[in-house]
Formats: C-alpha cells, sequence, structure tokens
C-alpha cells in the first residue's frame, strides 16, 4: 500500500510528537518523585497536623546532646538547602510554564502554516482547473476549424 508525501509526513509529525509527550511524562514522573522524597521523610509525616520540613531534618541530624554553635550551624545549613530547594522547584514551575508557552506558540504557527499550504493548493487548484478548460477549449476549436 503506497502512502502519499502528505500522509508520510503527518505519520512522521504524528511520531514526533507522541515522542516528544513521551519525554513530558518522564520528566513529570521524576519530579513527583522528587518532591515525594524531598517532601515526605517518612509516612508519619502525612498525617501530621503541621509539617516543617527544616524541623524535620534537624531532628533527624541532631542526635543525643550538641552544643549551641553546632545546633545552630546545622540549623543554617537546613535553612540553606530547604531554601535550595524551593528555588530549585520555583525555577522548575517557570520552565514548565516557559515550554508549556512555547508548545502552544508551535502550535498556532504550525496551525497557520497548514492553512496556508491548504490555501495556497486550493489556488494552484483552481488556477490548474482553469488552464485545463482553456487548453480543452482551444483543442475544440481547432478541431472544429478542420
Amino acid at each position: 500500500m503506497a502512502f502519499s508525501p502528505e500522509e508520510a509526513q503527518r505519520a512522521q509529525y504524528l511520531m514526533k510528537k507522541r515522542k516528544k509527550e513521551q519525554e513530558e511524562i518522564e520528566i513529570r514522573k521524576k519530579k513527583i518523585k522528587e518532591e515525594l522524597e524531598l517532601g515526605m521523610g517518612n509516612i508519619s509525616n502525612k498525617f501530621a497536623s503541621h509539617y516543617d520540613a527544616v524541623e524535620q531534618q534537624l531532628k533527624q541530624d541532631t542526635i543525643g546532646l550538641v552544643t549551641l554553635d553546632e545546633m545552630k550551624a546545622k540549623q543554617e545549613d537546613v535553612i540553606k538547602e530547604r531554601e535550595k530547594q524551593l528555588s530549585h522547584k520555583e525555577q522548575e514551575k517557570a520552565l514548565l510554564i516557559k515550554q508549556e508557552e512555547e508548545r502552544k506558540d508551535r502550535k498556532r504557527r504550525q496551525q497557520f502554516v497548514f492553512y496556508r499550504r491548504q490555501h495556497c493548493h486550493s489556488i494552484w487548484m483552481t488556477r490548474m482547473k482553469k488552464r485545463k478548460r482553456m487548453i480543452v477549449m482551444e483543442l475544440i476549436a481547432l478541431t472544429a476549424s478542420y
């Protein structure tokens, strides 16, 4: 079964689109997994009425008696780490929003190009029909003159 060039091109476009969607799904899966690892240390945190990630991390890091300086140093480290995680999340969200806008923009451009191709093709077809009619009329005129 032979396919026209338009069908082959469309199939190739759909394959690329599906591959890109699968990549986006994988990225989303990884982000969800990271959020779960970052936000929830264990099952008891899910049911706590108030969850403070910094406090939980401090509890895990400081075991036994520690000096005030050590406690402050660990607290600063944990706060800095948490701020990095939050800023990283914000950057990822901004990147996702930007990618979504770019995807929508590409889609709009592709629709415009498709419309323009269809329009140009229809104009071309009408011109070809007119030429064909003129040729047929000329042939009829020539055969009538003999």
